[in-house]
């Protein structure tokens, strides 16, 4: 009973810290927000009550509850927080996954420095978060800076795959710390997709309202509108930084029961949308199969779920799946270098070349014999 008093007591802090930060209604509600736009509204209109004026109220009752159960409930708990501190110990970090965090760090500071740009030296730049684009040209026709944005990224997916998911977008980044906080305490989190249907009816429903309301809106006006400066104001410093904040907790919370990275398995519509044609990019996960000892490392380490394993027993050069999102996970925990992320034009299968004594002939070598 104690431990769902502190359970509710940092659920109302977090909640209270949402509210201040105006995370509430942040690009996380994105699958909510393609529900909202068929009734011609957006989230941040329809959860306008969750402000700073209610945020403090509740970071003040989830303080008191959390400091009144922890009271009574450490002196009980004094053994097993002592074992969990012992056992608290951060996994070896790999090369793809450093380089990986350096480029998160870099895209926060791009961040920072957008925000410092708008707030201290005046400057009109709009965000660029995509539910601003997709909340400005649902209800107002309008398409601006953010548009130009994500249509850039939706066709680079064509070169690098999902590579966004992995690398630029900022929630991974908190995804990834609260799955390396939660393993550091061997709290084992699933890596495996169990319901792959979800995130193309999340997909389908939000790209579905936002196409029906901007063609609504084009019929019934006769006018859509670009220019680079619509779009939402950029947040501040205290409301992006305390937003990643807020986030944290929540996420090893949700990641606990519903898997590593369960926001791009299952609710991110931008995603789920990339998903779809990823496959069909020229930079892939490239199979070296002379090299693979099939200890099936790689599967385990995928973020995402992906049977790299039955790829190597398909014999194909490289990972296609829809699902993959190109973090290098997998290139780090082969010991064998038998995985590296590469340019695939065409996908034959291993089988397909010259192949003696389980080794790749070399053209030349075949045609002398």
């Amino acid at each position: 009973m104690k431990r769902y008093i502190l359970i509710l007591g940092v659920f109302l802090l977090v909640l209270g810290i949402a509210c201040a930060t105006e995370e509430m209604v942040g690009c996380i509600l994105m699958p909510i927000s393609g529900v909202l736009y068929f009734f011609g509204t957006t989230s941040k209109k329809v959860f306008s009550f969750f402000n700073m004026e209610v945020g403090k109220y509740l970071i003040m009752a989830g303080t008191f509850i959390i400091i009144t159960s922890l009271i009574f409930l450490i002196p009980e708990k004094n053994k097993e927080l002592q074992h969990s501190a012992k056992s608290f110990k951060l996994n070896k970090v790999g090369l793809w996954k450093q380089r990986r965090m350096l480029f998160q760090i870099f895209i926060l500071g791009l961040i920072t420095f957008h925000i410092i740009l708008v707030h201290f030296k005046g400057l009109n730049i709009p965000s660029i978060c995509p539910r601003s684009s997709t909340d400005i040209a649902t209800n107002y026709g309008l398409f601006g800076l953010s548009a130009v944005f994500w249509l850039i990224m939706y066709l680079l997916v064509f070169i690098w795959g999902r590579v966004l998911c992995s690398w630029f977008c900022v929630y991974s980044f908190v995804q990834e710390r609260s799955n390396d906080i939660l393993s550091a305490f061997n709290k084992k989190v699933s890596h495996t997709v169990k319901k792959n249907f979800i995130i193309y009816i999340v997909t389908s429903i939000f790209w579905g309202s936002v196409i029906y309301n901007v063609t609504k809106y084009y019929l019934t006006t006769n006018s859509l509108e670009f220019n680079i400066v619509n779009g939402y104001k950029v947040a501040n410093l205290w409301v992006f930084y305390g937003g990643m904040i807020t986030m944290l907790p929540l996420t090893m919370f949700l990641s606990y029961y519903f898997g590593n990275r369960f926001f791009c398995k299952y609710v991110c519509p931008v995603g789920g949308l990339m998903s779809i044609y990823s496959r069909f990019s020229f930079l892939k996960i490239k199979i070296d199969h002379a090299k693979c000892k099939n200890c099936k490392k790689c599967s385990r380490s995928c973020q995402m779920g992906v049977d790299i394993d039955q790829y190597i027993k398909d014999e194909k050069i490289a990972v296609t799946d829809n699902n993959c999102i190109a973090c290098g996970d997998c290139i780090d925990a082969c010991k064998f270098s038998a995985l590296k992320y590469g340019l695939v034009i065409k996908q034959p299968s291993y089988n397909e070349q010259p192949i003696s004594n389980n080794k790749v002939i070399p053209v030349e070598e075949k045609q002398l014999s």
